[in-house]
């Protein structure tokens, strides 16, 4: 019994150390869940956290009040202080808003440029710089429509002392992008303008940019 006792303590302390990475893991892995070529599929209910087994009889009846409740919250604090909303997701990311504020940002940004994600090319986005392994960017491009997906990976490496991804890991890191890419970019969750910067004939956007006050990013082309 003390043995069990031993590993279950031992268990909670790593799983405590290690929960900031995966919830930055599962917030990536749903951003590109809903912008890869493909039809996003989210089960009821699980647009905030849900930890339990997949299997479809392990589900719990959904509790559509309260995520209507919040999913309002969060489109009155995304007018008022957008900025102030973003800081506070990162800081509360176990309660699950960050994950709806992600879902339902993107899904408008689907619907609003659905001809882009049903028809448009999947472009591979190199990386370069110190920084350059724990990025995952691709781009999709129909004519002169065009937008940017990038997320973190690997990042348990990256975490600071709070167990935050901090802005600032990324100074020297960029995004190679298409000769032909656009100048200027929109990012969708922070609303922040970012734009390229020409170095010995590449096409490069500053990943600190990027990710100023997001470490999640859709950048849609404005030029």
């Amino acid at each position: 019994k003390s043995g069990r006792t031993s590993f279950l303590q031992d268990f909670i302390e790593f799983e405590k150390w290690i929960r900031p990475a995966g919830l930055n893991n599962a917030i990536a892995q749903t951003l590109l869940l809903l912008t890869s070529p493909g039809v996003p599929d989210i089960y009821q209910g699980n647009e905030l956290w849900q930890f339990v087994l997949v299997d479809p009889d392990n589900r719990r009846p959904v509790d559509f009040n309260s995520n209507s409740r919040i999913l309002t919250e969060l489109d009155k604090q995304t007018d008022e202080d957008r900025s102030g909303l973003l800081k506070a997701l990162l800081e509360t990311m176990e309660d699950g808003r960050i994950k709806l504020f992600v879902v339902m940002q993107t899904l408008r940004f689907r619907n609003r440029q659905a001809d882009l994600f049903r028809d448009g090319e999947y472009l591979k986005i190199n990386c370069r710089g110190s920084r350059a392994e724990h990025l995952l960017a691709f781009a999709r491009k129909n004519g002169n429509r065009f937008a940017l997906i990038v997320v973190p990976r690997l990042t348990m490496s990256l975490l600071n002392e709070d167990r935050r991804l901090a802005g600032d890991i990324w100074r020297d890191t960029w995004l190679e992008l298409p000769q032909d890419a656009p100048v200027q970019y929109l990012e969708l969750f922070s609303q922040c303008l970012v734009q390229t910067e020409r170095h010995q004939g590449d096409v490069l956007l500053p990943v600190s940019d990027v990710f100023r006050l997001f470490p999640f990013a859709i950048l849609s082309a404005t030029s």
